[in-house]
């Protein structure tokens, strides 16, 4: 793929691709889209490449508007977080159920070890 991006006429096919792709997108919302754009040259990106960039649209729904997409959890996210949780405290219950076993074994033997002194 790099070495197609030298080509000019090529450069402008993956642009106009990716404009009449945008654009299909935003008829839907009945928006335009530019068909005016400028490669960069000699960009300085954090990174290799420049990062994907969103576009933010207007709803009628003050909610999904003000909505920080970061603090958002999918579905499968809270499965995964409330599986995790359970799993752990199982773990918890777990140790703490063979802490007392052990405990109780240490108590018995310590009592078996009185006696048998007891007795001689």
């Amino acid at each position: 793929m790099q070495k197609f991006l030298v080509y000019p006429e090529f450069k402008k096919f993956v642009a106009d691709t990716a404009i009449d792709g945008i654009g299909q997108v935003l008829i839907a919302d009945k928006e335009k889209i530019s068909h005016d754009y400028k490669v960069m040259k000699q960009m300085v990106c954090k990174g290799d490449i420049p990062s994907l960039m969103t576009i933010k649209i207007k709803t009628d729904n003050p909610l999904i508007d003000n909505l920080d997409l970061d603090n958002v959890e999918t579905r499968l996210q809270k499965e995964i977080e409330k599986q995790k949780r359970e799993q752990m405290s199982k773990e918890q219950r777990e140790a703490e159920d063979r802490k007392k076993e052990e405990e109780a074994k240490a108590r018995e033997q310590g009592e078996v070890v009185e006696e048998e002194e007891e007795v001689v």
